[in-house]
Formats: C-alpha cells, structure tokens, sequence
C-alpha cells in the first residue's frame, strides 16, 4: 500500500487526460467493469458502455475543456479499496459558450484486475458560473460525505 497515492493520482491522471482528449475508451476504463459515475443533480451512469456514450457526440461539441486536480486526500485505504476526494477545477468551451465550475469528487477505488479503477465517482459541482466567481454558488459549501 505505499505506493497508493502514487496509483490514485495516475488514476486521476489518466481520467482527467481522456477527458481532456475526449478518449471515449479511456475515459470509461478508468472506471470498474460495473462502476459508477454520478454528477449531482445531473446524471448517472452505471457500468462502461454508458460511461463510455457520455463521451459520444454531445461531448464532441466541445470546442476545447480542460479540468485539473487541485488536491485529493485519501480517506480510508485497504489493500484493494480506497475512498479519496479530490478538488477541481474545469473549463471549457461547448457550442460557444464556456463554462467554469469547481467541483468536489467522492471516489471510491478499487483494484481490478491489477489496476486501480472508480467503482463509483460522486461530482458535487460546487460552482458553476463566469471564472470571476460573480454568479451565486450551486451547492457551496461542498456537502459531508
């Protein structure tokens, strides 16, 4: 297990570059054959091949995104399940209008197969709005997981 953060921040990593690249594949193996990716308020997707159509042709309408990590702080740990949060930041430009949001991600990991995937990822936008942080919050502060 000393070597867990180092796997959970490739994890993080590797999803944040295939959204950023718009890998369809990629971005959904990042996730457990059966994982979860939930936003808020939004959507839920269970297992890969819906994960994997979030990244369809509604994505592609993105003229450029870009979303980095500020911090992720592992919370518990065994030696095959992880729950982390992690901070970010996303910007973007879809049909012409940007967009700016900070969110906070609950994730629980798990090791399959050897690799250290999302079994499920829980995004609470925090804030969505101009980058000068002028508009009223959506859910500030983040909710206790």
């Amino acid at each position: 297990m000393d070597d867990l953060r180092e796997k959970i921040n490739e994890l993080l990593f590797n999803y944040i570059d295939a959204l950023n690249t718009l890998d369809a594949d990629r971005f959904a193996n990042n996730f457990c054959e059966d994982g979860v990716w939930e936003v808020s308020g939004l959507f839920t997707k269970v297992g890969r091949d819906q994960i994997r159509e979030t990244m369809g042709p509604a994505a592609r309408t993105y003229k450029w995104i870009f979303q980095l990590v500020h911090q992720f702080h592992i919370l518990e740990r065994t030696e095959t399940t992880a729950k982390v949060r992690a901070y970010v930041t996303e910007v973007g430009n879809k049909a012409g209008s940007g967009h700016f949001f900070l969110a906070a991600y609950s994730d629980r990991c798990r090791l399959e197969n050897g690799v250290w995937r999302f079994e499920h990822r829980l995004c609470d936008i925090l804030y969505r709005g101009p980058s000068d942080l002028t508009a009223a919050p959506w859910a500030y502060p983040a909710p206790k997981r």
